[in-house]
């Protein structure tokens, strides 16, 4: 995330957030890392290029973002397989 330069703060925001809710909207991002719409989106974009965030949808609007890759490992836990 170092790489990310300024935008490294925000993108860090969301990946915690997306941790402690890791299938969320970028209003419920903005709203619990208390930042705007266009900052969210852009810390998406970031995490997205990075292939930690993944968007569900496909859609335009009412979009619904994953942290897949946690939420992987957690199902491997409960499963009891290797991920």
């Amino acid at each position: 995330m170092a790489l990310l330069g300024r935008a490294a703060a925000s993108a860090l925001m969301v990946h915690h957030d997306l941790q402690r809710h890791p299938l969320t909207t970028i209003a419920k991002l903005a709203q619990n890392c208390n930042m705007t719409i266009p900052t969210v989106t852009k810390s998406l974009q970031h995490l997205i290029n990075k292939n930690i965030v993944q968007e569900l949808t496909g859609k335009e609007r009412h979009r619904i973002y994953t942290y897949k890759k946690y939420l992987d490992v957690l199902d491997a836990g409960i499963s009891g397989r290797k991920s």
